[in-house]
């Protein structure tokens, strides 16, 4: 029984150090997984790496509520700018910079020189800058087989093969051209 309390005591004692010096580590905030750009109308998930705790517990601020906003766990561009992002738990604090900037959108025409469109090829045809390529689909002409779209004009844009339009830095229009 002696050695009972001893043990007891011995094992209260730690428990309260234990309990005084701290139950476990201080969450930190490791980084932050968000995207450096965005899309004026764009939204991010917001996420982070912390060393403990839940991510739940982690307050997010923008610096720009005019360029950006928060809401529902993402972040909201809402206009050409940028914006500082900030993760806080605890005493750890993290920034991140973000930019928001404007989606460009050009359009293709089709000359398609007697023959018919294909459904999938509307005449005029948005395009994002950022996709890099467009597929664009054969027109049909009676009598005649489709060889390749030539490029009228497009600031920037080129046809690299027969079909596939690389994208410029302006509105492109491409001509039909067939073999008899």
């Amino acid at each position: 029984m002696r050695n009972f309390k001893k043990y007891l005591f011995a094992f209260m004692f730690l428990l309260s150090l234990f309990v005084l010096i701290g139950c476990g580590e201080k969450p930190t905030i490791l980084s932050i997984k968000v995207v450096s750009e965005m899309y004026v109308g764009d939204f991010c998930a917001l996420d982070a790496e912390i060393s403990a705790g839940e991510l739940s517990n982690v307050q997010w601020s923008v610096d720009n509520p005019e360029v950006a906003k928060i809401e529902n766990n993402k972040v909201i561009a809402l206009k050409v700018g940028s914006f500082k992002l900030t993760a806080t738990i605890e005493d750890s604090t993290l920034s991140h910079d973000i930019k928001v900037i404007e989606k460009k959108v050009y359009n293709i025409s089709y000359e398609l020189n007697g023959g018919l469109e294909d459904e999938n090829n509307p005449l005029v045809k948005d395009y994002n800058s950022d996709l890099g390529e467009v597929a664009l689909t054969e027109p049909l002409k009676e009598g005649y087989t489709f060889s390749h779209w030539e490029l009228l004009s497009g600031g920037g844009s080129e046809i690299l093969s027969g079909n596939t339009l690389t994208i410029g830095t302006q509105d492109a229009n491409v001509k039909a051209i067939y073999t008899p």
